[in-house]
């Protein structure tokens, strides 16, 4: 080649590079998005959740990106009962929640199927939807209350709002649903709940004591007898919500409380999109013992 001249590329050969450049970044382009989406994303609600019935407790299966449109979408199960609260756990889709339901089979019922019925073993019916919307540069947080719809069969969700500004932690929010006054004393000081109120009570002001002794009392025929009594732990890493609900003549209470632990130990964090075929094979879409624990 002679000293000064410059290597001649036809068109047609520049027109090649850009199809096969413009092809490899179409093929790479969705999954390095996705990739850095999955490594860099945070959840957009933490989440635990109660059967608000009594002796209710089924493993429920939620996909937490939302996309049960794609193949192979991963898939979480997540134990849930009425005796306590669930494992907290992650969601990182921007819609609704839909939740389904693990069934699960007696050798002797599986006896009794037919061919037909023992083929739709594994299907997961949709037992509940909450309705969610993500906000921006913020992770929402919410108790999930399910109760039984009568109607549908399904379960209806009604979502508490927990997050730490709302309920901090070392505090707990007292709600009546009784049509009646109730009265309280918490160590030496009293309050009062007059019917359906709420009140959220920060045990942290009782200082040098470690135990908070909060007793209830109610008036029965002109006179105020006591209906609870409970020990807290005066203890700025709980949390939680105390119910007391009218149950014909007495007064049920629930106590829901959360231990505060690292966002990294909630079920589903960190979670990918889909899963391979042969990971979902093998554990037959089991999760570890682990996210199948009720807390107290």
């Amino acid at each position: 080649m002679a000293l000064g001249r410059q290597p001649f590329i036809y068109p047609k050969a520049l027109k090649n590079l850009y199809l096969i450049f413009y092809s490899l970044v179409s093929l790479l382009l969705p999954h390095l998005v996705l990739s850095v989406e999955e490594e860099i994303s945070k959840p957009t609600a933490i989440f635990s959740a109660l059967f608000w019935e009594k002796y209710v407790n089924k493993t429920l299966v939620y996909r937490p990106w939302a996309n049960e449109e794609e193949n192979n979408s991963t898939k979480i199960e997540l134990a849930v009962g009425s005796n306590g609260l669930s494992r907290k756990f992650t969601y990182y889709g921007r819609e609704n929640l839909k939740f389904y339901e693990k069934q699960y089979f007696s050798p002797r019922a599986i006896s009794l199927m037919s061919e037909e019925e023992k083929k739709k073993m594994t299907e997961i019916p949709l037992v509940a939807e909450l309705p969610f919307s993500a906000k921006q540069d913020e992770i929402q947080e919410f108790i999930l209350l399910f109760m039984k719809d009568r109607q549908t069969g399904r379960f209806k969700i009604y979502p508490l709002p927990f997050s730490q500004s709302r309920i901090p932690f070392g505090s707990y929010q007292f709600i009546s649903q009784a049509k009646e006054e109730l009265n309280f004393t918490i160590n030496q000081e009293r309050m009062e709940l007059g019917a359906g109120g709420k009140k959220i009570i920060d045990f942290t002001k009782f200082i040098n004591t470690a135990t908070i002794r909060v007793t209830g009392y109610r008036q029965d025929d002109g006179q105020y007898k006591e209906f609870f009594l409970q020990n807290f732990s005066n203890s700025n890493s709980r949390r939680g919500y105390v119910f007391f609900s009218p149950d014909k003549k007495r007064i049920k209470v629930t106590s829901l409380v959360e231990n505060n632990r690292p966002i990294e130990s909630a079920v589903g964090y960190g979670a990918k999109r889909s899963q391979k075929k042969k990971e979902e094979d093998s554990s037959q879409e089991t999760l570890p013992a682990t996210s199948r624990t009720i807390l107290p």
